[in-house]
């Protein structure tokens, strides 16, 4: 029998955003934002925007479900990338998956050549 610590269960893969998060990641996007994105929008992301890199954050509980906990969605425009949106659901914050979905996002940013990155916020979001 293999034992999953709790640590272990709850450390996030960063991986590509499928069709299949689509739900979850609408309902993390309402949960964050006053004027959320609708659920068209991120299938248009991962499936006609060439300039979009979108993934999530999940974990996988001690029971072995998989939960998608975050995203983030990057536009590449020339050599700029721009972070379209980033939320972390409310249940998950604060435990570092935003610093961790900033850090892959921005890797894969320049690896498709950019060399500055932007993101828009709330005057009050500190």
């Amino acid at each position: 029998m293999i034992t999953i610590s709790a640590a272990t269960a709850l450390k996030p893969a960063i991986r590509l955003m499928r069709e299949d998060d689509l739900e979850k990641v609408a309902e993390i996007d309402q949960l964050s934002f006053s004027m959320p994105w609708p659920k068209r929008v991120y299938a248009y992301e991962i499936h006609d925007n060439q300039n979009s890199l979108s993934w999530v954050a999940e974990i996988r509980s001690p029971d072995g479900r998989r939960q998608v906990c975050g995203m983030i969605v990057i536009w590449i425009i020339l050599d700029k990338a721009h972070i379209a949106t980033f939320a972390v659901h409310p249940d998950h914050r604060g435990k570092g998956l935003a610093k961790r979905m900033l850090k892959t996002a921005l890797i894969a940013a320049i690896n498709h050549g950019t060399t500055q990155a932007t993101l828009e916020v709330r005057a009050g979001n500190f």
